[in-house]
């Protein structure tokens, strides 16, 4: 990224290095009309009116009163003049002052599309989650396929992952953006180097364990529920003498096939709750990119993503209190134990794989920065 303040003796560099550049900055005076020019050359442009808003105890350089003659021209024909020349800008900053506001605005820029990229991932990693528990609510091990309740699946692939993954792009920069150096501009690479199996492989196994581990706590809520609701069908048709906390063989009985009762959609019900409390979790992985939430808390900078998270948790229990009565109380405790670990081995499993991705990036970076730094020190102006 080139950041230059516009002369006209830069006209030439700039044009000479875009052909080697990542993305061409200009920042320049907007009351000049040579530097229209030099604005409409650059990917973005940044225009600073100095002549629009001067403050009463600033005094200006003479050079600049006999070039411009400001004493002798209206303020309204400046800012006119000003706002022709920097027609093809992207920002129109007004006073002396606004120069220092200049990296504050590529910092944000920055962290939109580093949040923006992140969004993405997690929603990626989430409908692939989603896609993957379908695929083994039907592999289960037990006889009876997991129940999915329909409204509520709707509610959350449709309406909960994409307010999450937009909060997303709240996030404020992180306090070593300005020191990295970005992808290039090249509209023609769309992966770096082994970026795409890397992100293949990184969104099936952050996706695979909160599909993987409800349906453990399926194999449980089934079998106790079906002890609990339906005392006679398990005793005739599976066995006289299973009790409580014999759910493992109850779940393999071929006579519940069939079944599709109280136990089943209860059951369905808290195991995809399961699910849901999972995603939120795993979600504090994603805020921040490839940076650890032991060193960047991800609701530092971004409550907006905290609040989607509460709704989330509004939207588990919602779930739960559709329940049958008793539901909760015929679990096990061992069952709540697996609940609330569950969601934190997602978390943990997510920072595990962050390290590649971390390890990765910083690779990238590094070597665009040496790339960076070696075509400028060909290119810049002696």
């Amino acid at each position: 990224m080139l950041l230059t303040l516009l002369r006209p003796t830069f006209f030439a560099q700039i044009t000479t290095f875009q052909e080697y550049h990542d993305t061409v900055i200009a920042v320049g005076l907007s009351h000049l009309p040579r530097n229209s020019s030099i604005f409409a050359s650059a990917d973005i442009s940044v225009a600073i009116d100095i002549f629009t808003e001067i403050p009463e105890n600033m005094t200006l350089p003479k050079d600049i009163l006999n070039k411009t003659s400001y004493d002798k021209v209206l303020p309204a024909e400046v800012t006119f003049v000003s706002s022709i020349s920097a027609h093809s800008c992207v920002f129109r900053l007004k006073g002396a002052e606004a120069y220092s506001h200049v990296p504050n605005i590529i910092a944000e820029g920055r962290a939109a599309l580093e949040a923006a990229i992140a969004a993405g991932l997690f929603y990626i990693s989430a409908c692939l989650s989603y896609s993957f528990y379908m695929l083994f609510c039907v592999l289960s091990a037990s006889t009876a396929v997991p129940f999915v309740p329909f409204f509520t699946a709707a509610c959350y692939h449709l309406i909960l992952l994409p307010i999450v993954g937009l909060s997303m792009a709240w996030s404020e920069p992180d306090e070593d953006i300005m020191n990295r150096v970005p992808p290039k501009n090249d509209q023609t690479i769309t992966f770096g180097r082994n970026e795409r199996f890397r992100l293949f492989t990184s969104s099936i196994l952050k996706a695979m364990l909160p599909a993987v581990l409800p349906q453990i706590l399926h194999l449980i809520a089934y079998g106790e529920l079906m002890i609990k609701f339906e005392p006679e069908l398990v005793s005739k048709e599976c066995s006289e003498s299973v009790g409580p906390g014999d759910w493992a063989e109850l779940v393999r009985c071929d006579a519940l096939r069939e079944y599709s009762g109280v136990a089943r959609t209860s059951a369905g019900a808290l195991v995809f709750a399961e699910l849901v409390l999972c995603t939120l979790v795993a979600s504090a992985t994603h805020v921040h990119g490839t940076i650890p939430i032991l060193k960047l808390a991800p609701w530092n900078g971004n409550r907006t993503w905290g609040y989607t998270i509460l709704l989330g948790l509004l939207l588990v229990l919602a779930i739960l209190l559709t329940l049958e009565k008793s539901s909760i109380s015929a679990m096990p405790w061992y069952f709540y134990v697996l609940a609330l670990i569950m969601p934190f081995m997602c978390l943990v499993w997510n920072e595990f794989l962050k390290r590649t991705d971390r390890r990765h990036s910083q690779r990238a970076e590094k070597l665009r920065r040496l790339q960076f730094e070696t075509r400028l020190g060909m290119w810049s102006p002696k």
